[in-house]
């Protein structure tokens, strides 16, 4: 038995090479031959490193180059009227860059829906004249998007000052089932923080609004919001800063505040846009905070991705 049991082990390894060998049988038939295999990597180009300069950022290489924002022009402001005049001659395009869900609630006729990247990737849009339609809201971007679109050759590009929310209150027509304009205006607390970032605007408060005299820079506090003491700031801040108008006024008026009188607003201050934050303070705050909170994580953490990331 001890013989039998030695002979045994003696012969498993051949045994298990065997078995091995007929079962890779298959594979190995359908796999290239050597000689053919080193002809297909003859064309693979050898990787000097992992992480490379070029790769546009997303390796997180040392020498990536991140493009400039570019700064915005508020002269690309045109008013709904002279928009709807601008589409009735041909050439001009009428770009819709709303989010998707408000674009299938209403658009204006003849709109096309895109993002900022399909504008800047498409060339042979440049030759149009185009108009660049948003919902109203972080009109920043757009007038940064009009200066960055000329410098890549658009020949003429234009804003719609104040978007689809100023189209409507132009009694402009519309596809779709629109809500009213004053709903369209009103502001959510980070919608709000946003819009007082931006110095181009104009951040007007009323009497119930005014602790936020301490928690942004450059507010003024009105007795009275009237769209006339509105426009009496505005002429104002217009001779001391020597510039030619705002991108809009934002109003940080009491949570009562009517639609009728939003919208009566609206039509006084025509063609300015008017944005409107009826929340508290506390959601201002907190806002605030979760925005601190967002820097401080960019600050402490990784300045580079690892490289392979």
């Amino acid at each position: 038995m001890s013989s039998i049991t030695g002979a045994y082990t003696r012969q498993w390894p051949r045994l298990l090479l065997l078995a091995f060998a007929c079962a890779a049988a298959p594979a190995l038939a359908q796999a290239p031959q050597a000689s053919s295999l080193a002809e297909g990597l003859k064309s693979i180009k050898r990787a000097d490193n992992a992480c490379r300069s070029d790769d546009g950022g997303i390796a997180g290489g040392a020498g990536a180059a991140r493009p400039a924002e570019a700064r915005p022009d508020l002269g690309c402001a045109i008013t709904a009227d002279a928009a709807q005049a601008l589409l009735q001659k041909p050439g001009t395009m009428l770009f819709d860059l709303r989010p998707d869900v408000e674009y299938q609630l209403f658009r204006i006729n003849g709109a096309l829906h895109v993002t900022l990247s399909d504008l800047r990737s498409k060339p042979y849009w440049r030759d149009k004249t185009a108009i660049l339609a948003g919902n109203g809201k972080a009109e920043r971007e757009l007038y940064s998007a009009c200066t960055q679109l000329k410098q890549l050759g658009y020949k003429s590009v234009h804003v719609l000052r104040g978007g689809t929310p100023v189209w409507l209150a132009a009694a402009q027509p519309v596809l779709g089932r629109a809500p009213s304009a004053s709903q369209l205006q009103r502001l959510a607390a980070s919608e709000f923080w946003t819009e007082a970032q931006n110095g181009d605007n104009l951040v007007v408060l009323d009497k119930s609004q005014s602790a936020f005299l301490n928690e942004i820079a450059f507010s003024v506090e009105l007795n009275d919001t009237t769209a006339l003491a509105i426009r009496t700031v505005l002429e104002r801040r217009r001779r001391a800063m020597k510039t030619s108008g705002v991108s809009a006024v934002v109003l940080a008026a009491g949570a009562n505040v009517s639609d009728q009188r939003l919208e009566q607003m609206q039509q006084a201050l025509l063609p300015i846009p008017l944005l409107v934050y009826t929340g508290t303070r506390e959601s201002y705050v907190a806002q605030v905070a979760v925005q601190k909170a967002v820097w401080l994580a960019h600050e402490s953490g990784p300045k580079q991705l690892p490289c392979g990331l």
